[in-house]
């Protein structure tokens, strides 16, 4: 009869790297009846979420490939821009001399 709930809160310290805000966000898309990090979860509801972050925590893994300690730095768009001018302009005169 009586259901056994989790604590948000206890449910949060599982998942230390998903700040607070993110866990709010989580149980709404996922329909959870606790709206604050003192309301309370049933533990199917609770199972929910931790499959949400588990699946989240795979895809970010895959994305961030083998080698997790290597920065991968973006190309700026500005740099792109600045850069293909001179190299058309250098072209034309590559050909004349």
């Amino acid at each position: 009869m009586s259901e056994e709930k989790i604590k948000v809160s206890e449910l949060a310290k599982e998942f230390p790297a998903v700040p607070n805000k993110d866990m709010l966000r989580a149980l709404r898309e996922l329909g959870a009846s606790a709206k604050s990090m003192a309301g309370s979860l049933t533990t199917e509801e609770a199972a929910r979420v931790r499959e949400h972050f588990a699946e989240q925590k795979q895809a970010d893994a895959e994305r961030s490939g083998s080698h997790p300690n290597v920065i991968v730095r973006r190309r700026r768009k500005d740099a792109d821009k600045a850069d293909a001018p001179e190299m058309t302009e250098a072209a034309p005169a590559a050909r004349e001399e």
